[in-house]
């Protein structure tokens, strides 16, 4: 890419981070961020799979039939990604690539939050309501949340159901501090995330994970982004 087309890309992805919340954002964002971080050098083959992932969720959530519950039809989202093998990057967590859309969907491996981008996405294809939840040290998914049964997955652990009580073990191991189930401290987590918030976090992923296994020059330029 040359700098002219650096600099449109860059102008891209903060166009639409800081955009009015709109159906569609978070992809798009997050396909902007990897355009511009690989220099263009994107997976030939990603539309065509998005697509395919596209179809099968709308499938499969047809399929459940008018009378579905929400927890039903989010459930069937996540169990496409599982289907399909795209799960959680455990083996090489801090890979750059966890963090591009397009090579989460060419390698079936990603960071929770770019599994998560994924899963909304998905959801919003089948007219699934489903929204990221910025959970401390774990980005995750869910529906309802303003009931006393909140639907909840973790796309990086396959779409696993999170119980409240999941939730309080996960909260307790990343922050330290123990909290209930029913704790007021829990439940106050689990609030959408804006559109903006995550996309900021996946940037904020590649400013950390660039050091580790990339250079410091990409990772300047990330936080240039931000």
């Amino acid at each position: 890419m040359t700098d002219a087309t650096t600099e449109l890309a860059r102008d891209t992805f903060v166009r639409i981070a800081m955009a009015p919340a709109h159906e569609g954002q978070l992809l798009r964002g997050a396909e902007a961020l990897s355009h511009l971080l690989q220099r263009g050098h994107t997976w030939a083959g990603y539309e065509l799979r998005l697509s395919e992932l596209e179809t099968l969720a709308r499938a499969r959530v047809q399929s459940l039939g008018p009378d579905s519950t929400d927890a039903a039809r989010a459930r069937a989202v996540l169990g496409v990604l599982r289907e399909q093998g795209i799960e959680g990057n455990d083996e090489h967590y801090t890979a750059v690539e966890n963090s591009f859309l397009d090579r989460v969907l060419e390698t079936g491996r990603g960071l929770p939050i770019t599994l998560g981008i994924l899963a909304i996405h998905l959801g919003q294809a089948a007219d699934v309501q489903l929204v990221g939840i910025g959970f401390p040290g774990h980005f995750i998914v869910g529906t309802n949340l303003d009931t006393d049964s909140p639907t909840v997955f973790d796309p990086f652990r396959g779409g696993t159901r999170l119980s409240l009580h999941d939730l309080a073990q996960l909260y307790s191991a990343a922050t330290g501090r123990t909290v209930t189930a029913q704790s007021t401290v829990l439940r106050n987590t689990l609030a959408p995330a804006p559109e903006r918030a995550i996309l900021i976090r996946v940037a904020n992923n590649l400013h950390r994970h660039y050091p580790v296994s990339y250079t410091h020059l990409r990772a300047h330029e990330t936080g240039r982004n931000l």
